[in-house]
């Protein structure tokens, strides 16, 4: 397991900006994981579902609730290219990224010996499990990169790049149970605000990650 030394408000508070407890969405991020589909192949996953999980959701009366009303049916090809019936529900962007982020600026500084600067923001998405081996490449094509590597019992894979010295950037990848990717970036808060503005605009953002890349 990788430890950095983080104050207790950043930690689990709101050190972060936000009106509510980090501990709150992180709880809420195992949850969303662990039912994710698929997710419980994972012995950790099925472990984590049968104990804690079941007993947030049955304490969470709201959550419980609103996933329930907003589940839906869809139907997703096997692999044996059949299509079967899945039920699917809704999950917070929002409330998953802040996760990734806390994850992500903890890898930096572990790598990096600093903090992540004030003036720097980490841009983190869900992909798609085609678009993985496209993200992993980029990480091992560069100069100073961290190889993929298994913590946390496997329950995370992890790779990304060593931020060069004296700059923000880096890019990592952190696929939960084998099959959940995300990824997150690091860069200035204004070249952030530039891509979302692109992609609100229906533009084709500048891509993200600079030179040293």
């Amino acid at each position: 397991m990788l430890t950095v030394p983080v104050c207790k408000e950043c930690n689990s508070g709101k050190g972060d900006g936000y009106d509510r407890p980090m501990s709150v969405d992180e709880e809420y991020v195992r949850n969303m994981l662990v039912i994710w589909d698929g997710a419980q192949e994972h012995t950790a996953a099925k472990t984590l579902f049968e104990d804690p999980v079941i007993r947030s959701f049955r304490r969470h009366h709201r959550l419980r609730t609103s996933l329930l009303s907003q589940q839906r049916r869809i139907w997703l090809p096997s692999a044996g290219g059949v299509l079967q019936p899945k039920v699917a529900f809704p999950y917070e962007a929002e409330r998953v990224y802040r996760v990734i982020a806390k994850m992500v600026k903890g890898l930096f500084f572990f790598y990096s010996g600093n903090p992540l600067a004030k003036t720097a923001v980490v841009q983190a998405m869900h992909i798609k499990g085609h678009e993985l081996k496209s993200y992993i490449e980029t990480i091992t094509n560069t100069q100073s990169f961290v190889p993929p590597m298994r913590v946390a019992n496997d329950v995370l894979m992890l790779a990304g790049t060593v931020p060069p010295p004296n700059t923000v950037y880096s890019m990592w990848v952190l696929v939960f149970y084998g099959i959940i990717p995300f990824v997150g970036i690091t860069l200035p808060a204004e070249q952030s605000k530039a891509i979302i503005a692109q992609l609100n605009a229906g533009q084709d953002p500048d891509p993200p990650l600079p030179p040293q890349f």
